[in-house]
């Protein structure tokens, strides 16, 4: 194991960079809702050596949790909804008369996009937050499951939130398919 690597944390993401051998390890969440902002490469070198590389972010949104990730290249990362915040109180996502209510949410539908660069050769990434939005929205999601495969994006489940229940438990089983532009595909653009 790399001396340097990400601390311990719990619903991350893990996702590999196609054609290469590295891995973006990015997100998740501490105890006591400590959101993380740090994304990390993991590249298994020719020699099976392991390395961590902890990566400079330019214009970082909130840091999420619970969000859907696909990198369609080596350029590009995608991300659709989450989590994001933790800084609100209980009495703010579950008033007193809503009860049971176990979790402090705050769902969103955003969409980001980060281009990764040349990034086996650059310590920077960047979130492109003016690229522009997918070809729909969906409701505020957390939990789901997103997958490219050429030309287009498919995202699947996760919890809607209705706004009042902090828990969130409304089960999304809709499934969004989006034609994506030729420029998520080619890490040359």
């Amino acid at each position: 194991m790399s001396p340097v690597h990400p601390v311990g944390r719990w619903v991350f993401s893990f996702i590999r960079i196609p054609d290469s051998n590295s891995f973006i390890f990015l997100h998740g969440k501490r105890i006591k809702n400590e959101y993380m902002k740090d994304i990390w490469l993991f590249t298994v070198t020719d020699n099976n050596n392991y390395v961590w590389k902890n990566l400079t972010i330019n214009n970082a949104p909130e840091p999420k949790e619970l969000a859907a990730y696909s990198v369609p290249s080596k350029k590009w990362l995608l991300m659709m909804g989450g989590d994001a915040d933790g800084q609100l109180t209980m009495n703010d996502t579950c008033p007193p008369a809503v009860k049971p209510c176990f979790a402090i949410v705050n769902p969103t539908n955003d969409n980001f996009f980060l281009r990764l660069h040349n990034i086996n050769s650059r310590d920077t990434v960047e979130w492109d937050l003016d690229e522009g939005k997918f070809d729909h929205l969906t409701t505020p999601q957390r939990h789901g499951s997103m997958v490219t495969m050429h030309p287009y994006l498919y995202f699947y489940g996760g919890h809607d939130w209705d706004g009042k229940h902090g828990i969130g438990e409304i089960y999304n089983t809709l499934l969004w398919g989006n034609k994506l532009d030729e420029k998520f595909w080619n890490p040359n653009n």
